[in-house]
């Protein structure tokens, strides 16, 4: 997986990152690049930390609750993608989350494209992810 720096630039403005990921207005949280860079990675462990215990992650077919639900799913992603990989397209942080537009390259899924909208909030501890809402636009993987 490409690991890809999605820090802002000096000049503010909105560049290209690599071929990976381009930034629009604001910086992503901090629990939302972390989940980003478990994705990349393909560790099904990470990619569920910033995760509320009673969150959900709202699927097409399905709505995972709760954080073991969410593990599981995780977990079944990296068998799905195979040697595949997750492009991210575009982030762009909003009031209370996140916008990430990707795809997929390579393995079984190629060219599944979709966008995923993260909602954060801090119930102590700091920002966790409580919503993750997938939309796809292509058929499922």
């Amino acid at each position: 997986m490409r690991h890809v720096d999605i820090s802002r630039d000096e000049g503010g403005g909105d560049e290209r990152c690599g071929d990976d990921i381009s930034r629009d207005e604001g910086e992503l949280p901090a629990v939302i690049a972390s989940h980003l860079d478990a994705v990349r990675s393909g560790d099904p462990v990470a990619m569920a930390d910033g995760y509320h215990r009673d969150a959900q992650l709202i699927r097409p077919d399905a709505t995972h609750v709760g954080i073991d639900a969410i593990r599981a799913y995780f977990a079944g992603v990296t068998q799905r993608l195979g040697p595949g990989e997750v492009e991210f397209i575009s982030a762009r942080a909003d009031f209370d989350g996140a916008v990430v537009v990707w795809r997929i390259q390579g393995g079984p899924a190629a060219g599944t494209s979709g966008s995923d909208s993260y909602r954060l909030e801090d119930r102590g501890g700091g920002p966790l992810i409580i919503e993750q809402t997938v939309r796809l636009d292509t058929p499922d993987f």
